[in-house]
C-alpha cells in the first residue's frame, strides 16, 4: 500500500483544480489558493487584506452582483451555488461558484468561503451539466415556479448550459432573434431582470 503523503491546509487547498477564497464580514480578503491567484493574475499580497470590491470590480463589470451574491449568503447563512463570470487580460471566464458561511470555533459568523469552477471551456463545461442534468424533474415539477411550454422548458435548459442565444437557436432550429424573445419571456416568468439573474435563480433552486 501507497504511503501517505502529509499535507497541510495550504498544500492542499493549492492542489484543488478550483477557485477558493475566503474573507470576512467588510469583505476583506483573508485568504486564498494558488488557483485564485492566478486566475486574476495577481500576487498574494495584491489581495489579502484587501477590499474584495477594489480587487474584483477592476475583472468584472458585474460585481455589484457577486457582491449580493455574497451579502445572500451571510444574511441568510446557508449556502448557495451561482453562475458567474469575469473578465481577465480581455478574455471572459465562466464560474459556477459555491459560497457558504463561515463561522468561528463558537459558531460565530465571521465571513464567507468560496469554491469557484472554471467551466469556460467545453472540457470544464461538464461541472455545470453535472448539476443540471435532471434540471427537468427538480425544476419543473416545482408547483411555485411558473409554467412553461415544452419550447421555453428546452431554452432554459441551454441557458443554464451557458449556451449564446445564436448557438440555442442553432440547436433548436430557430432564429437569434426569437431565442432573445424566449429568453425575455422566461426572465419575466422568474422575475428576473437580467440573464445572469435567471441563471442564478435556477441553480439555486438546483442546489
Amino acid at each position: 500500500m501507497p504511503k501517505f503523503i502529509h499535507m497541510n491546509n495550504i498544500e492542499i487547498l493549492s492542489a484543488l483544480p478550483a477557485n477558493v477564497y475566503w474573507h470576512d464580514l467588510d469583505n476583506i480578503y483573508r485568504g486564498c489558493n494558488a488557483m485564485q491567484l492566478k486566475s486574476l493574475g495577481l500576487q498574494y499580497s495584491d489581495i489579502i487584506g484587501k477590499d474584495m470590491s477594489r480587487v474584483l470590480s477592476a475583472f468584472t463589470p458585474d460585481y455589484a452582483e457577486i457582491a449580493d451574491n455574497d451579502l445572500k449568503v451571510m444574511a441568510k447563512q446557508k449556502e448557495f451555488i451561482y453562475f458567474e463570470s469575469a473578465i481577465v487580460a480581455g478574455k471572459a471566464y465562466n464560474y459556477i461558484s459555491k459560497k457558504v458561511p463561515l463561522y468561528d470555533a463558537n459558531q460565530q459568523l465571521i465571513g464567507l468561503f468560496g469554491l469557484s469552477v472554471d467551466i469556460t471551456s467545453q472540457q470544464s463545461r461538464k461541472h455545470k451539466e453535472w448539476l443540471i442534468d435532471s434540471m427537468d424533474n427538480r425544476l419543473f415539477s416545482r408547483s411555485e415556479n411558473p409554467t412553461l411550454t415544452k419550447r421555453q422548458q428546452q431554452c432554459l435548459y441551454y441557458v443554464i448550459r451557458g449556451y449564446s442565444a445564436r448557438d440555442i437557436g442553432t440547436m433548436m432550429g430557430l432564429s437569434k432573434r426569437t431565442i432573445e424573445m424566449h429568453i425575455d419571456i422566461l426572465k419575466d416568468k422568474f422575475y428576473c431582470s437580467k440573464k445572469s439573474e435567471l441563471i442564478n435563480k435556477v441553480i439555486s433552486q438546483l442546489s
